[in-house]
């Protein structure tokens, strides 16, 4: 299983997870890439942090689809490391740019660095990348399609 070295360091747990917060994970991935394009060009490093929010949420309904939640501690380094897991070893350029977006976004956050337009505009395009990713796995596991019926039968 790929995620047994995760769960066996009670960085990730088991727990049912119902499917409204899988879409809404993705809803929520969408949301963020959507606010960081209209802020890219005038606060790159405000986009550079909500593209990379993005890729949390995608990484997040990737977790919750296999019915995992993460522990708080190394939350983050644990929702890449899952979605190294998850996507598998043909998405591993995917995941080395996830987890230096990372460590960028610390930067960012805890040394008061600024981002780049150019940095953020590559970070936007990584974000799609991966939310299109996640969308194409969780479809293949009919997820995605039943996440949607499903988000539509419970807000009607």
């Amino acid at each position: 299983m790929p995620y047994s070295k995760l769960e066996a360091a009670g960085r990730i747990r088991r727990e049912a997870i119902a499917i409204e917060e899988v879409i809404e994970a993705l809803e929520r991935a969408n949301e963020e890439l959507e606010a960081a394009r209209e802020i890219a060009k005038r606060y790159p490093s405000s986009a550079l942090e909500l593209a990379y929010n993005a890729m949390l949420f995608a990484a997040t309904a990737l977790l919750y689809s296999e019915g995992y939640r993460a522990g708080v501690e190394g939350h983050h380094k644990t929702l890449v490391e899952f979605a190294e897991a998850g996507l598998g070893p043909s998405h591993i350029h995917l995941i080395d740019e996830f987890d230096e977006v990372r460590k960028k976004r610390h930067r960012t956050v805890y040394d008061h660095r600024r981002a780049t337009r150019r940095e953020a505009n590559h970070v936007l395009g990584v974000a799609q990348r991966l939310i299109e990713v996640v969308e194409l796995k969780l479809t293949e596991k009919g997820l995605f399609t039943a996440a949607r019926t499903e988000k539509k039968d419970w807000t009607s």
